[in-house]
């Protein structure tokens, strides 16, 4: 049977004996708070260098999981050609595979060296913002990695917690980009086992979207995203070159968390213990802000953690003679607001103290 290339091939046309390598492998999950897997996925590759997108449905991973390894050649008959999606296409192939467990992989070795050890879509980082909000093809970029940023908990859309990491990219004439990697993406990178890897580190990232985010293009990841640190190809050797000489560890960014502590407290508040708070009359000092360091011990909900605010203001109402009544705006023609009210008792060497 005659091999046919990977370019070749067309939706629901026969397809002949392919010889391909397994480039990488990640599983698909429905998005939601509990994701379950939807499907297996694969990037293939041939000789002449082309690459197509194929899958497995949920019910055959594990199978497909315990028969093919990344990075291993195989020779395969009876796989089914199917339109590529019209959006976030892994590969810019007009076709894609469906694989069953009727497709037969047989090993090879003998053209194993003939076809490449890895396929990306990179693109430039200073032609990123061609991509912005264009999402027909995914984005894959390869370069230094100058920082990384410890996982964070964010909350998402009000509604749950994500976990966050943000990347630095540099590429060989000086470009950086943000990558933002959110949920297993995140984990996937923590097991990956780049602390044991000596500076300077250098990674490719699959499968992003490209935004926009104060007139400069982002990246952020998808359900196909892949890291692969030190991958072969040919801008490995040039990059190696290149940053030769940098044997710096990689920068840590700070957290969201401590960003918008700065922001809060700033280099120019007073800094107070909980005892010199304590000697500061409210009254002389109602709109002065001060920073202290301390140490949340626990919280007092006796009074609840809410209360009847007057709408105006939002300080707390009092039901006189049926009435309710606020202290700056007197009596209200309108309902009360809820309103938090979070009682923290915060400790320090010199006090503890029960603040709202």
């Amino acid at each position: 049977m005659e091999i046919m290339s990977l370019h070749s091939l067309r939706p629901y046309q026969p397809a002949n004996k392919l010889q391909i390598r397994v480039c990488r492998m990640w599983i698909t999950k429905t998005i939601k708070d509990d994701p379950q897997p939807q499907s297996l996925d694969y990037v293939f590759v041939d000789k002449q260098g082309d690459a197509i997108h194929a899958t497995v449905n949920a019910r055959d991973i594990q199978f497909f999981l315990d028969l093919l390894r990344v990075g291993d050649a195989y020779e395969i008959t009876k796989v089914h050609v199917v339109h590529n999606r019209t959006s976030s296409k892994v590969a810019p192939h007009p076709a894609a595979l469906e694989l069953n467990r009727r497709t037969t992989f047989v090993p090879i070795d003998k053209t194993n060296q003939e076809i490449p050890k890895q396929w990306f879509n990179l693109i430039d980082l200073d032609q990123l913002h061609k991509r912005i909000n264009n999402d027909v093809e995914l984005t894959d970029v390869f370069g230094y990695l100058t920082a990384v940023q410890p996982i964070e908990d964010v909350t998402v859309q009000k509604s749950r917690i994500a976990k966050k990491k943000n990347l630095n990219l540099q590429d060989i004439r000086g470009e950086t980009i943000r990558i933002t990697l959110w949920g297993e993406a995140v984990t996937t990178f923590e097991d990956s086992g780049i602390k044991s890897l000596p500076p300077p580190i250098f990674v490719a990232v699959t499968s992003l979207k490209v935004k926009e985010y104060q007139g400069n293009p982002v990246l952020g990841n998808t359900g196909s995203t892949v890291c692969i640190f030190n991958p072969e190809i040919p801008q490995l050797t040039q990059y190696k070159q290149k940053f030769k000489d940098l044997r710096s560890p990689v920068q840590i960014l700070r957290t969201s968390a401590v960003i918008y502590a700065d922001r809060v407290v700033g280099p120019n508040f007073e800094s107070k213990t909980i005892d010199d708070l304590l000697l500061l009359d409210p009254a002389l000092h109602k709109n002065a802000s001060f920073a202290c360091k301390a140490t949340v011990v626990g919280f007092d909900l006796t009074r609840g953690w809410w209360y009847k605010s007057c709408p105006f203001c939002h300080k707390a109402v009092k039901k006189t003679s049926g009435l309710l009544q606020c202290n700056e705006h007197g009596l209200l023609n309108r309902l009360p607001k809820p309103w938090f009210k979070i009682n923290i008792i915060v400790e320090d060497s010199t006090n503890q103290h029960n603040f709202s």
